[in-house]
């Protein structure tokens, strides 16, 4: 059974740039969750899976130099909250399913499924 997350997403339902984020908008004061980022929607290659306090997170991403050959307009990213209690088996089944480029270490154990994010427009998520 796949648990159900709410991937976030900018103004007018398009993806977030990771260099465009408004770190300190209050929706992320205190969220903590699961994240994905990536290059090119329109071929996505997924580049990091992670998990944290998202604005602090994603502030360390930014300064990330692997992450900055990519372009600063060519990376995208999304969220989602995600309990801590289940917080490392989720951020496992996106890591082994999505495959990273730059995976860090990442929670061993259990997994568990989620939705993933649908890295175009399309209506159904990407096949991986």
């Amino acid at each position: 059974m796949t648990a159900f997350v709410e991937w976030s997403k900018g103004e007018g339902g398009s993806w977030c740039k990771l260099g465009e984020v408004e770190l300190d908008h209050e929706s992320l004061i205190g969220m903590e969750g699961v994240y994905v980022i990536w290059h090119d929607p329109g071929n996505p290659v997924v580049l990091r899976v992670g998990e944290g306090p998202i604005r602090n997170r994603l502030t360390q991403e930014r300064s990330d130099q692997r992450l900055a050959t990519y372009g600063r307009d060519g990376l995208f990213v999304t969220w989602a909250p995600v309990n801590a209690i289940h917080r490392a088996d989720v951020t496992r089944y996106l890591a082994d399913t999505l495959k990273p480029t730059f995976g860090d270490r990442y929670p061993a154990g259990n997994q568990i499924e989620v939705n993933l994010p649908c890295f175009s427009h399309r209506t159904s998520p990407v096949s991986w």
